[in-house]
């Protein structure tokens, strides 16, 4: 089965979104891991 162009479009917009959330939860549980520290020092 041959895909169609938008398909296609769609996929890599699918995969580009999926890295996008990963880097998201990345850096908000880098944020989470600073703040408990920083409130550690105080």
């Amino acid at each position: 089965m041959k895909k169609t162009m938008l398909e296609k479009t769609i996929d890599s917009i699918e995969k580009q979104n999926q890295r996008v959330r990963q880097q998201q939860i990345r850096h908000h549980e880098t944020i989470q891991k600073q703040i408990k520290l920083q409130k550690k020092t105080v």
